[in-house]
């Protein structure tokens, strides 16, 4: 068969175009022509009844669409990091840690920090404390008018350079990453009789990255290792730290609605205008109908600055300090009827100043970003009022503790809730602590050293003492006690608080106790000490729940403590302690359905041949 040269060149243009010019169209367009799948709206993502979470754009109902893209990536990332930070808190005893609701603000476009950003969001969802979490990218505004979060997280590039072709790119980058209970917080710390039982804190971080990938990758995975690398280390930092301040504060519990009063403006400020400030957030939160924060740029120093804002501030009718012409000023805050107001320049602006008041770089030109603080506290007589509603409601004598000091002044609540804590049957040093407060304001000397000889003995049963013994010290100060405290515990005293004395042999299966509450035995050591053991089964979030043993031995001065193990629902979870000899103590806890309580059951056993029935189980036949 005769086949022309016509045919055969047709044929080869044909070939040519499906066999190689077609799929390397395809191919180049796969690996070049898509962007990355990252996060470009503001997501809410909460958690549904099951704990999963499910996300929504903000301003809209409709989940966020899965975006077409292919994203390749073949090598790997060698990389080094660096992440410095500091931290400052203010609280009040007690002080609980807010964290259920997160929100994320990215500061910055580029795409490696929106990677960054959305990866942060997905691994903070692994956290089961949280129930809430929202994503800002740059240029996205947070709602107003809502509750506010109880964290805000804010990231931003600072400097980012890179080099390499082909299969070798390198990345040096500088990311800040801040962490407080508001969206920016001063220099300068207050509490007074109006300030939430919460602490306030404010976390920085700068991490210094440098990186480099090896491999190739489609333009829709460019920064996908890195971006990967930054965002595991920033939020394992923020985790780390968020962890501590929960062990040492405990969390705050759900709360009524009567502790958020509805939002409402805030009042009219001119030299906001004149400073064409922009606001940043404007919400309501625990004890305030208002929390708002405003920015603006100025090449005017601090001193200056302020010394306008007073000026405008008194044509308003406000009562504000004297302000003299030479003084040096970096921090205003005024309080006005409801409102407290916080104006000062940012951390970065603050370097360049001198302790004095003087610029560094003088005669330089500067631009400075100040920071507005807005607040709308709940007054007295409001918070009275809560209080007294919580009361009738009878809570969880944790939740009463955090509003405890709100009654003092207020005698018939004071003795309202003396009487509700001494009718409570409990363990904890913080409630002794409390009683001892109240009884020593009605002038009931006598019962208010007893509950603090209990309260000093109790602290020897958590991990951390010291917060109490401190505060003890101060109150027998204050209450002319010269001999406290004393130098041993009083065991017989304990066992007069119900606290049960354990030995070999002994099982226990009629416990029932609230989630987070102390069960606490005594044990004998057989070399003549005392030990102290205490097991809690504590929140995790999400419905999940672990427990948290201290053992203690006041009399030489040991002690250790930890978590371990997942409590359920369905079945019986334990936990076992060996005691120093050959015996070990078993703990063994099921969260009742629908409740926040926990049945247990425990028994002091043999190690080396510890019985096969379980202390919950009934007796065989």
């Amino acid at each position: 068969m005769f086949i022309s040269r016509e045919k055969i060149r047709k044929h080869r243009r044909w070939w040519l175009f499906f066999g190689v010019w077609l799929p390397l169209t395809i191919l180049a367009f796969l690996w070049f022509g898509f962007s990355p799948d990252v996060p470009n709206q503001a997501v809410h993502a909460e958690r549904d009844a099951e704990g999963n979470f499910i996300d929504r754009l903000l301003g809209g109902e409709q989940e966020p669409a899965d975006g077409v893209t292919f994203e390749a990536q073949f090598g790997k990332l060698n990389a080094k990091n660096n992440l410095a930070s500091s931290s400052s808190s203010m609280s009040s005893n007690p002080s609980v840690f807010a964290d259920s609701h997160v929100a994320i603000i990215n500061r910055s476009d580029h795409t490696l920090m929106k990677r960054v950003g959305g990866l942060m969001l997905e691994q903070l969802k692994q956290q089961p404390w949280l129930q809430r979490i929202d994503y800002y990218p740059r240029g996205e505004s947070m709602p107003q008018g809502e509750r506010a979060p109880d964290i805000f997280v804010t990231l931003d590039l600072k400097d980012l350079s890179e080099s390499g072709l082909l299969i070798e790119h390198a990345i040096q980058a500088k990311i800040s990453i801040t962490a407080s209970d508001n969206l920016v917080r001063s220099h300068s710390s207050y509490r007074d009789n109006l300030t939430p039982s919460k602490i306030e804190y404010d976390w920085n971080g700068t991490l210094e990255h440098d990186s480099t990938t090896i491999g190739i990758e489609s333009s829709a995975a460019k920064y996908k290792l890195a971006a990967k690398d930054i965002a595991a280390q920033m939020s394992d930092a923020l985790v780390k730290y968020f962890d501590k301040l929960r062990e040492k504060h405990g969390t705050l519990p759900p709360l009524p609605d009567y502790f958020y009063p509805a939002f409402q403006h805030a009042e009219p400020l001119s030299f906001l205008e004149n400073q064409n400030a922009e606001l940043l957030f404007s919400g309501h939160g625990l004890m305030n109908r208002n929390q708002s924060v405003w920015t603006f740029q100025s090449d005017a120093p601090p001193n200056k600055v302020l010394q306008a804002v007073t000026e405008d501030l008194a044509a308003q009718g406000w009562t504000v300090p004297p302000f003299s012409a030479g003084e040096s000023m970096q921090h205003l805050r005024i309080k006005h009827e409801r409102i407290v107001l916080e104006v000062f320049p940012d951390r970065e602006s603050r370097t360049d100043i001198h302790i004095n008041g003087k610029l560094n770089g003088a005669g330089q030109p500067k631009q400075f970003t100040y920071y507005v603080t807005y607040l709308d506290r709940m007054q007295r007589e409001e918070i009275l009022t809560a209080c007294t509603a919580l009361l009738d409601e009878e809570p969880p004598f944790e939740t009463l503790l955090l509003f405890r000091r709100y009654s003092f002044g207020d005698r018939e609540l004071e003795q309202r809730v003396l009487e509700y804590l001494q009718a409570q049957s409990t363990t904890s040093p913080e409630a002794f602590i409390a009683k001892a407060e109240l009884l020593h304001r009605a002038k009931q000397h006598d019962d208010a050293r007893h509950a603090m000889l209990s309260a000093h003995a109790l602290s020897e049963t958590t991990s951390d003492p010291g917060k109490y013994k401190n505060r003890l010290k101060q109150l027998a100060k204050t209450m002319e006690i010269e001999d406290f405290p004393p130098e041993t515990i009083d065991v017989e005293l304990l066992k007069e608080l119900g606290i049960r004395e354990v030995k070999l042999g002994s099982k226990i299966a009629d416990l029932e106790f609230a989630v987070n509450e102390p069960a606490v035995f005594i044990y004998r050591t057989p070399e003549g000490t005392t030990k102290l053991l205490s097991f809690r089964v504590v929140p995790q979030g999400n419905h999940q729940f672990e427990f948290a043993f201290v053992d203690s031995e006041p009399d030489n001065g040991s002690r250790s403590w930890g978590n371990g193990g997942s409590v359920f629902e369905d079945r019986w979870a334990s936990h076992q302690l060996r005691l120093g000899d050959e015996s070990s103590i078993r703990f063994y806890a099921r969260k009742l359905e629908g409740k926040s309580r926990i049945r247990a059951a425990l028994d002091v056993v043999d190690a080396s041949n510890p019985p096969s029935q379980l202390p919950y189980e009934s007796p065989r036949p």
